[in-house]
């Protein structure tokens, strides 16, 4: 009598002289609704609601995907609807009646503090918090308070372009829109804004000042910022648009950002710092950055490749990209030198680059490999870490079974002995050294000078400076202060604003609290 076919699946099985004839195929995806099949699963399309589940006969399912309604109306209701695609629940609006402003996905009454609602409202406005909360829509581009000037203008904004060009300490702050606080001026502008999480979301792009986009959220915020900490901790998506604090530059800019390239191309002493690039397929955050120790900590496949800085990935993680190979191509005296990954540091640049690196197990081992510099790659960990290294001692210590294939300098071998250490060298001489930084575990080999291996060429310690290759205090015309942390409010003059944050700035002309040692305004 032939058979039925299971539940989500079409077709006739009948009964035939040689036993049956026909199929049974997999039915479908309905419309509105994305899948291979029936029976794979089938995920209503965006705009549309619903579930999909499978059926003995036609039409094979149960349920179906509708689209999510909305009827524009008059007061609170849409003024007009986002396109259907962009449909979360129903009455998702676009933009509001007069009087109320975008919450989204509704309309919410523009409340008694809020100085004005509407496209254009206090666009040019001047006073402390003029424009303060002033309501456009999130996705259009509302100009409030674009041009205002004041300590607080524009702040909490809501609109596309909303504080776009505000000038003010904390100018734009919390705003919402895509592109709000794009260009801002102050300390503090555009911090904390909210920009769309799509490819457009530009909020506090290019702004200027201390911390400005600081925590921002959006994929390109804060990219290009200026500023010692701007775009610090911004938040950028973890896919491949996720370019938040992008061509920052700052002591700090982008310091902590998420995002699969966020802080690429910085330029600061710490720029990208403890970036985090994800786990999409673009894994690049700090690429290419500039600065002492910029991308030093980061974590991403590529992270920090090609950075140029003594520290700069110094402690980088490549492990969760699939290239694994975070400050590879770095150029600094001790950059990548204790990297994590396959291919991490390999052909860098620099005495000390890729030292102690860790490669993973198996033939990808590479980590260092190719280096330049004497002991770069020395002690590393890995099949082929250091294979092809170029410098004196370069291989000396690496631990892998070809580790040391095709090196060249002296002394180049894994197992090169060395004539004495560095640690011989400062007890026969405590000022070998001076002021700068010494290597005390480094090892000498026959023919190098003691003071070229194990003395820095940079460092010099918290306070003092680098002039002419040596150590010297900070010339001051004021007094020394010694930096102004956290709540410790008494080492500024009441003259000068005071900040409630992770650090204190004692005003434009006083100490800048980034640093251990700082001048004051001259008495």
């Amino acid at each position: 009598q032939g058979c039925t076919c299971q539940a989500g699946f079409t077709g006739v099985i009948a009964p035939a002289a040689q036993g049956y004839s026909g199929k049974c195929t997999a039915a479908a995806c309905p419309d509105h609704s994305s899948g291979t099949d029936i029976i794979s699963g089938c995920t209503c399309n965006a705009g549309y609601f619903g579930a999909v589940t499978a059926k003995i006969g036609a039409p094979f399912y149960d349920g179906g995907c509708t689209a999510w309604g909305c009827s524009p109306g008059t007061g609170s209701q849409c003024q007009s609807c986002v396109e259907q695609s962009k449909r979360s629940q129903a009455d998702h609006c676009a933009t509001c009646n007069e009087g109320f402003y975008i919450d989204e996905p509704g309309c919410k009454a523009i409340a008694a503090d809020q100085k004005c609602g509407g496209a254009t409202c206090a666009k040019s406005c001047e006073g402390e918090k003029c424009g303060f909360k002033c309501a456009g829509s999130l996705f259009g581009q509302e100009e409030c308070a674009r041009d205002c000037k004041g300590v607080e203008c524009g702040s909490q904004c809501i609109g596309g372009n909303c504080a776009s060009a505000c000038q003010g300490l904390e100018c734009g702050y919390y705003c919402q829109g895509t592109e709000c606080a794009r260009k801002c001026e102050g300390g503090r502008c555009g911090s904390y804004c909210s920009g769309e999480k799509g490819s457009q979301g530009h909020c506090a792009y290019q702004c200027k000042g201390r911390q400005c986009g600081f925590q921002c959220i959006g994929a390109m915020c804060a990219a290009e910022c200026t500023g010692d900490r701007c775009a610090y901790r911004c938040q950028g998506s973890h896919e491949d648009v996720g370019t938040c604090g992008t061509k920052c530059n700052g002591l700090e800019c982008a310091y902590r950002c998420e995002g699969s390239s966020c802080a690429e191309l910085c330029e600061g002493e710490r720029c990208g710092f403890g970036c985090t690039s994800g786990s999409g397929n673009s894994q690049t955050c700090a690429k290419q950055c500039k600065g002492d120790e910029c991308g030093s900590g980061c974590v991403g496949g590529l992270c920090a490749a090609q950075c140029n800085g003594r520290k700069c990935a110094y402690q980088c993680s490549g492990v969760n990209g699939e290239q694994q190979a975070c400050g590879s191509e770095c150029v600094g005296a001790l950059c990548a030198a204790k990297c994590t990954g396959a291919e991490c540091a390999k052909g860098c640049k620099g005495d000390f680059c890729g030292k102690e690196c860790s490669g993973t197990s198996g033939a990808k081992s590479h980590c260092a490999a190719g280096c330049v510099g004497r002991r770069c790659a020395a002690k590393c960990k890995g099949a082929y870490c250091a294979a092809g290294c170029q410098g004196v001692g370069c291989a000396n210590g690496c631990e892998g079974d070809h580790c040391d294939d095709g090196c060249t300098g002296d002394h180049c071998s894994k197992g090169a002995t060395p004539s004495s250490t560095c640690q011989e060298a400062l007890d026969g001489n405590p000022n070998l050294c001076g002021l700068k930084t010494s290597f005390k575990d480094e090892v000498i080999f026959a023919g190098e000078d003691a003071k070229d291996v194990c003395c820095s060429k940079t460092d010099c310690p918290a306070g003092y400076e680098l002039v002419n290759g040596a150590c010297e205090r900070p010339k001051c015309k004021g007094k020394l202060v010694q930096g102004c942390y956290l709540t410790n409010y008494t080492q500024c003059d009441s003259t000068y604003i005071k900040y409630a944050t992770e650090y204190i700035q004692c005003g434009v002309s006083g100490p800048n609290c980034l640093s251990d040692a700082v001048c004051s305004i001259a008495e």
